[in-house]
């Protein structure tokens, strides 16, 4: 489930540019919100911009999956066309951002920095140049951008200076790819195991890939079996469920499914669950003894490739006469971590 971080100020369709110069009011000295991030000391701009944490923030921050930086540490942010919003981070969070990118309709560029602004609303007569506080800002952009497009170096209110620095802005590796559910019929609660593809092969043994009204039977009423055929004179059998999945290349999702060697001997049964980008999933009936066997959960994260990754499922059997073994319930969904 997606959470959203700590916001403030979220413009969700605003249509100009973060600190547009437009004439504004005198302040009346109130008290602003107090930022996240370290305050120089002195309390002058150019301490702000050699503070060591701030450029350490942005040097070291990692690049989100899905996403390529397109430049690090700049002392000024993005003025761009087809602006998305502004959010106030609880921290230096190039992940947290692009999670807000990926989920914003249109977002394709983000752009992390540390702003300096007065703690107080600035009035030429009281308070002129109050204490400044630090925030971490996070705005999002319906078009990439570059480093020339960082051109805003903050303003002046009354006698305090807005400044900014640690600016770091990525792209979207693949900008015209919008998420849609990655998987199709992966409970197969269709009762039937289309669009899922089979393979099979008479040199290995015919086996028959259907779906039974018996499927783990907390989440679902189907699942896909492997039923070797008893009239065959190989001890050996082998069938391959496929499905493309819809994938943006360079994101990263999970994958989740269910599997029960509760019918198979013992060492006889083998499931390999692979997709492009990442690891080979194998569990083997030598895991469970039956009866007491049954469904057990496997998954792991990967690494999209392409636009219609492979998902294949190979089961394989020996002494195929007397094994069987099913799998349920595949999800394939976006991770926000690192695969």
């Amino acid at each position: 489930m997606y959470v959203p971080l700590i916001v403030s100020a979220f413009a969700v369709l605003a249509t100009a540019a973060p600190h547009a110069r437009v004439q504004r009011r005198d302040g009346d000295c109130s008290a602003e919100s107090v930022g996240a991030g370290p305050v120089a000391s002195p309390d002058t701009v150019n301490a702000f911009y050699s503070l060591a944490s701030l450029q350490s923030m942005s040097t070291g921050a990692g690049t989100p999956s899905g996403y390529t930086s397109v430049f690090t540490n700049l002392q000024a942010s993005v003025t761009a066309a087809q602006y998305l919003g502004v959010i106030t981070l609880s921290s230096y969070d190039t992940y947290g951002c692009a999670s807000q990118c990926s989920h914003a309709s249109g977002c394709v560029a983000f752009n992390v920095y540390a702003e300096r602004d007065p703690t107080l609303d600035t009035n030429a007569a009281n308070c002129p140049n109050p204490p400044s506080t630090t925030n971490f800002q996070c705005t999002l952009w319906g078009s990439t951008i570059s480093a020339s497009h960082a051109t805003n170096t903050g303003q002046y209110r009354d006698s305090f200076q807005v400044a900014i620095t640690a600016s770091n802005g990525y792209n979207s590796l693949s900008p015209s790819c919008t998420p849609v559910p990655a998987i199709t019929n992966g409970g197969f609660e269709t009762g039937a195991l289309a669009p899922w593809g089979v393979i099979q092969d008479p040199a290995w043994g015919w086996t028959f890939g259907s779906v039974e009204g018996s499927g783990d039977a907390s989440t679902s009423a189907f699942s896909a079996s492997l039923a070797p055929n008893p009239n065959h004179a190989s001890g050996y059998s082998n069938i391959i469920l496929q499905q493309n999945l819809n994938t943006c290349p360079g994101r990263n999702y999970s994958l989740a499914f269910d599997i029960n060697f509760e019918y198979a001997t013992p060492g006889e049964c083998s499931v390999e669950v692979s997709v492009p980008g990442g690891a080979v999933i194998t569990s083997s009936s030598a895991d469970f003894v039956p009866p007491s066997g049954g469904w057990v959960s496997s998954g792991d994260t990967f690494t999209a490739v392409g636009s219609a990754d492979l998902l294949q499922v190979d089961f394989s059997c020996n002494n195929g006469a007397t094994n069987s073994v099913q799998v349920d319930n595949f999800v394939v969904l976006p991770y926000a971590g690192n695969a």
